[in-house]
Formats: structure tokens, sequence, C-alpha cells
């Protein structure tokens, strides 16, 4: 028989060493309760994790000279362009994680169970579910955590990188093909060949149009630490609304 999963704060930020010891004792929750919450929790670290680990792969994929400067996918860059595809998966998926955690505190917290039920229906559970669903209950509309997500997620005040991440993660569902230009970092180094991390691999505005176009800047040795960035900032900000949510403030 598997061992029950521990609950606690794999990642080691205050925020989240907060919300766990919390959880650890909110009455709210029974020994399957905080089995739930403890393999919510894992999840979100692990999806965390794994996009950190799939980036500093593909960091170390080597580009070969004859595709510099080229546009569109080559047959040559499918290891390349296979963890790009997979970091952005991943990184919604990170995303996705921090939403079952709210949505089984909230589970709990509204009398009338109108989240998602975190083992029956555990596939509807998606940030974007979880977050239309909060912000449709009148009683939770002024709670901090709901107010953070409409404001930052949501309306035209989104967070830049949220933006980003919810358009390609969305659209490399349908067109993969992510690569778009490619150049060399340093003009000047003459190699046969370079890795990806020496690369600026430019991601087209948007996959499933043709022709590609530039404007939005997607880079990928910018873009992807910077979700990496926003992801652990964002989720140790819902940890500590969610704390202020189980200590029945609304600061």
């Amino acid at each position: 028989m598997r061992e029950p999963l521990e609950l606690r704060a794999w990642r080691g930020t205050r925020s989240e060493t907060a919300l766990v010891e919390r959880l650890r004792v909110w009455p709210a929750l029974d020994d399957a309760g905080r089995q739930q919450a403890a393999f919510a929790h894992w999840s979100t670290c692990w999806f965390q994790r794994m996009a950190l680990d799939v980036y500093l792969e593909l960091l170390d994929e080597e580009i070969p000279r004859e595709a510099l400067g080229s546009e569109g996918a080559l047959v040559s860059f499918s290891a390349l362009e296979q963890k790009m595809w997979s970091f952005l998966q991943l990184a919604k998926g990170a995303l996705d994680a921090v939403a079952r955690e709210v949505n089984l505190v909230y589970w709990h917290v509204d009398a009338r169970r109108r989240l998602f039920d975190p083992l029956g229906r555990a596939r509807w559970v998606t940030f974007y579910t979880v977050r239309e669903r909060l912000l449709g209950l009148e009683e939770f509309r002024e709670d901090p955590l709901v107010r953070m997500l409409e404001a930052r997620t949501r309306a035209e005040t989104a967070d830049p990188i949220y933006r980003e991440l919810s358009h390609l993660a969305a659209a490399s569902l349908t067109a993969p093909r992510l690569i778009g230009h490619v150049g060399r970092s340093d003009p000047k180094r003459g190699e046969p060949s370079l890795r990806a991390s020496e690369a600026r691999i430019l991601i087209p505005d948007d996959p499933r149009q043709w022709p590609p176009t530039y404007e939005r800047g997607f880079e990928m040795n910018t873009l992807f630490p910077a979700i990496l960035r926003w992801l652990e900032q964002f989720t140790d900000d819902v940890y500590e609304k969610l704390l202020l949510r189980l200590k029945g403030e609304r600061r």
C-alpha cells in the first residue's frame, strides 16, 4: 500500500511554508482532505520543477550551422522544438495545479459546494474554470485572492507574462511548430554549430498564422526564464491570499 504523501513546503518560501503550516491544522480538513491537499500542493511544485528542468535541457540542444538565419521549423529542430512545446505545457500545467489548491480550499469554505469536487470532478479543474467560478460567486468576489485573480489574469491590467504564457500555451496545442527565425546571440562567433543557450530563437507572434510576424518579441531565452520567475512569484502571491482566507481575514 502506498504511503500517504506528506504535506510539506517543498520550495521552502515564506508564503508556501505559512500556508502549509495552516493547512496542517485547518479543522475543515479531515485525514482524506489533508491527503488531497498534500497531493495538490506536491503537483504544483512538480510542474514548476519539471518546467525548469525542461528549460535547462533545451538550452543544451545543438543547432546546426545550416539552420542559422532560417525561417520556420526544420526537421533538425525536432528535439529542441519538442522541449519548447513541453515547457509551455508544463508551465500552463503549473497554473492549473495551483488552481487545484485554490479549488480544494474553496470547496471546503463554500457550504454550498459550488466549486469542483476535488475527487469526483478533478478533470474539470483548470486555472480558467476555477477563476471564472470564483468570480461568479458573489460572496467571494471581495476576497483578496479573487480580486487578485481578476486584476492580474483577466482584466486589461493582466500581467504581461501571464498573457504571453496563456497565448502561447493555447496556440501551441494546435500549432506545435514554435521555432521561427534563428540567429546567433553573438554574430561575431563563427563556430560550425552552437547550443540553444547561445542562439536567439524567435517564436512567431502567433504560431498558427502564416507568414510569421515578430512584433511581440518572443525570444526563447528571454521569455522562458521570465515565465519561470513569474510562476514562482505568482504562486507565492496566491498562497498569501489563500492564507488570509483560511484566517478569515479580508485585507
